[in-house]
């Protein structure tokens, strides 16, 4: 049997399943209300058996019975007798199928329609790769995505899924059980180490987007990895933590890691001048660091394109798939920081890639469903304001994407860094912690410490929230 056969062979089956669904339709109204929203007409390969699928649905929102009359009368209106003939229609009022087999041939259905989306992104991607000088990154990336997009249409539900009083049913009992537990899972997120950020944001929730923003030599890369080192090392995630660091090689990171973890000054390290009891201290890290399988630092600095993110991330999440259920998985993402990253797609402004950039980064955390922290820059606008200034949104690089698409935004800021000669050494070591947006909580400011000889933040019972 040759391509030709088996394509063939595979179309009559679509339309063979396309009518069986479209009679259980008719035969049964209340089907189409219960799992009409998961038809569309993309799913049929027969265009007449799509333009049949429209007039069922119109029918039902207007409460009209459906029955060969209805129906007849519906395709005379719209002047479609030659697409729709009375010997066509004939045919869905001679089957004889359960309502119970609806879901079993609407399954049947899906699947056959992303059958024949793979095989068109295949031929696609075929004769792309084949063409003259191909952009293999831009290819790939692009296949991602749309296989993705196959992926996703294979989701079930039923329109009473989508009821309020069934989605208020599961939030209570949601809420039930996570008040039966302790620590990270009692508010829903996971902890990001610090005690009065946790209270504040009710932890880093999954699908969030999270933008740490700051001016130069503010904190914010330490901030971030602190986060992640709580979560990765200190809290030994059992889904995996992956950092992409632009600015730094992945040794300086863990130098960076290894001294705060440790409470050992990085210049000690740095000079190789450590004492016996700082060595101790750093062997034992490192072996803490060593049995935290699940922490990657991706530390490549050119080129990295918001799509490779996406692909690398994606292929970590596969590799500590859910053994039972086979669902990738993902902890925490860290992205330092925003605007180094490019895209295999070009746009002629700069805030149109940023905004791309930052909607892909959102969308990737309600893919892999974890937190993605998103470092940011800040314009200059900040150090004009004058030494007791504090940064905004508006401060934000691009920040009208930027702040849209984030569900929190913190500000890292150190008086001391902008404050005048006189001022500084009372201000050393003073930290706000500037929570700007809160989708699902307060905004206001936590004051804490840093502590930048070991390259960390600290918040403990001196630390303190302002509400506003």
């Amino acid at each position: 049997m040759d391509y030709v056969d088996q394509d063939q062979q595979f179309l009559e089956l679509c339309q063979k399943t396309e009518v069986t669904v479209l009679s259980i339709f008719i035969e049964f109204q209340d089907s189409i209300k219960e799992y009409g929203d998961r038809v569309n007409i993309n799913l049929f390969v027969d265009q007449r058996n799509a333009l049949l699928f429209l007039i069922l649905k119109e029918l039902d929102n207007s409460g009209v019975q459906i029955d060969f009359t209805t129906i007849s009368t519906k395709v005379r209106e719209n002047n479609l007798e030659e697409d729709l003939p009375t010997e066509y229609l004939e045919q869905f009022f001679h089957n004889t199928n359960p309502e119970i087999n609806v879901r079993f041939y609407i399954d049947r259905l899906v699947k056959y329609a992303q059958q024949r989306e793979i095989s068109d992104v295949g031929v696609e991607l075929f004769n792309k790769v084949r063409s003259h000088n191909p952009n293999i990154a831009a290819i790939i990336a692009e296949a991602q995505d749309k296989l993705n997009k196959v992926a996703s249409s294979e989701q079930d539900f039923k329109l009473s899924d989508l009821k309020a009083a069934k989605i208020l049913t599961e939030a209570i009992e949601n809420l039930r059980a996570r008040s039966k537990k302790d620590g990270e899972d009692k508010a829903g997120g996971i902890s990001s180490g610090f005690p009065t950020v946790d209270a504040v944001t009710n932890g880093l929730k999954p699908g969030e987007l999270i933008i740490i923003a700051g001016r130069p030599a503010s904190g914010k890369s330490t901030f971030a990895m602190n986060i992640c080192e709580n979560v990765g090392y200190k809290n030994k995630s059992t889904k995996p933590v992956v950092v992409f660091t632009l600015e730094m090689p992945a040794e300086q990171v863990m130098y960076r890691s290894l001294c705060a973890l440790a409470t050992v000054p990085q210049s000690n390290v740095q000079k190789a001048t450590v004492t016996p009891d700082e060595y101790a201290r750093l062997y034992s890290t490192a072996t803490t660091i060593t049995d935290s399988t699940n922490v990657y630092i991706d530390d490549t600095s050119y080129g990295l394109t918001i799509e490779k993110v996406r692909s690398r991330a994606r292929a970590i999440a596969q590799n500590h798939a859910d053994p039972e259920t086979g669902t990738p998985q993902m902890g925490l993402i860290m992205i330092d920081y925003l605007q180094l990253l490019e895209s295999e797609q070009n746009f002629r402004e700069r805030h149109l890639l940023i905004a791309h950039i930052a909607k892909s980064l959102k969308a990737l955390a309600r893919e892999l469903k974890c937190p993605v922290l998103a470092l940011s820059q800040l314009n200059r606008n900040v150090d004009t304001r004058g030494p007791d200034s504090r940064p905004t949104n508006a401060d934000l690089r691009e920040s009208g994407a930027i702040e849209q698409d984030a569900d929190i935004v913190i500000m890292v800021h150190r008086p001391e860094t902008n404050a005048p000669a006189e001022k500084k050494d009372e201000l050393k070591g003073k930290a706000e912690i500037i929570i700007t947006k809160n989708r699902q909580g307060e905004i206001g400011t936590i004051h804490c410490k840093f502590q930048g000889m070991y390259s960390r933040f600290v918040d403990d019972n001196e630390s303190s929230f302002r509400a506003g």
